[in-house]
């Protein structure tokens, strides 16, 4: 690591947001929950969570945003069952939440169905 920011020389030679897998787990491991989160901090967190391929951890805040009323992470819910990434795969969950969101004005979930 030759930077300040703990980033090998080939993610500071990049130029750009990406950085490859050794990097991540040093740099960017999202904090623990607080158990206060609002659903939007809890979808942001699932999507930090995701950027660092914790998909169990990512989906555990995705569901608990989709049980808040979030709907964008209830698309997240759906795919993640439908496809079983962080989650054992359950066609009939993911249908179930992406229906949840198309209730919830997101529309575009139809597409996924």
């Amino acid at each position: 690591m030759a930077n300040e920011y703990g980033l090998c020389d080939d993610c500071v030679n990049e130029g750009n947001d990406d950085v490859c897998l050794d990097c991540i787990p040093k740099n960017f491991e999202p904090k623990p929950l607080t158990g206060n989160e609002t659903p939007e901090q809890l979808y942001e967190k699932g999507e930090q969570f995701s950027d660092t391929y914790d998909e169990e951890n990512a989906f555990n805040c995705f569901l608990k945003a989709s049980e808040q009323g979030h709907a964008q992470a209830m698309i997240q819910v759906g795919l993640r069952y439908k496809d079983g990434l962080g989650i054992k795969k359950d066609k009939e969950k993911g249908k179930y939440w992406l229906e949840k969101a198309i209730e919830n004005g997101e529309t575009h979930a139809e597409e996924y169905l």
